[in-house]
């Protein structure tokens, strides 16, 4: 009998983490595991590692807005002007108080 086992990342870019987690999503998945990655927010185009999660791997997205994901890669890659970083933090506690109430 398989055993359920979820990683949980929050933005699935291109980095050291991921890649590392890509190496324990593979050794689970061949090793009698049903594994699901959990990405907390889809980055869209960003997300050039995706193609290397294998197949039968379950992927769930927490938040899926394409706007607030443009956002977190600009804010992530430092491209934020002072405007921006603004929008940013509202739109954020607008998100987080929808999803929390």
């Amino acid at each position: 009998m398989k055993k359920n086992i979820a990683f949980y990342i929050n933005m699935f870019l291109m980095g050291g983490v991921e890649t590392s987690l890509l190496e324990y999503i593979r050794v689970y998945s061949a090793n009698d595991y049903t594994v699901t990655l959990v990405i907390g927010v889809k980055m869209y185009e960003h997300e050039i590692l995706l193609d290397q999660i294998p197949k039968h791997v379950k992927i769930i997205y927490i938040l899926k807005d394409s706007l607030i994901s443009r956002f977190l890669y600009l804010k992530h890659s430092n491209r934020l002007t002072t405007i921006y970083q603004v929008i940013y933090a509202l739109l954020i506690s607008i998100v987080r108080n929808f999803y929390l109430s």
